[in-house]
């Protein structure tokens, strides 16, 4: 494989570690999280509207594909 391709993978899914770890993942483990984490979880929603991620919104649907990344995707970004 290309060295510039194996980099670029290597960025996309270090990048994706903290996402899923402190963003994604507080749609199922929301009160867990530190105030500050909350805060700006809210203020995503707010500012952008987003009915996937909120916590009164979020159809079942979306809380299991957030677990299949916790479960699935999160072991296979830091594999």
């Amino acid at each position: 494989m290309n060295s510039a391709l194996r980099l670029l993978f290597l960025l996309f899914f270090l990048s994706h570690i903290p996402i899923t770890l402190l963003v994604d993942s507080q749609a199922l483990f929301g009160s867990y999280y530190p105030d500050s984490l909350r805060q700006v979880y809210a203020w995503y929603t707010a500012s952008y509207k987003d009915v996937l991620m909120d916590h009164d919104l979020t159809p079942s649907w979306a809380k299991g594909l957030m677990c299949c990344e916790v479960l699935f995707q999160l072991p296979f970004f830091v594999y």
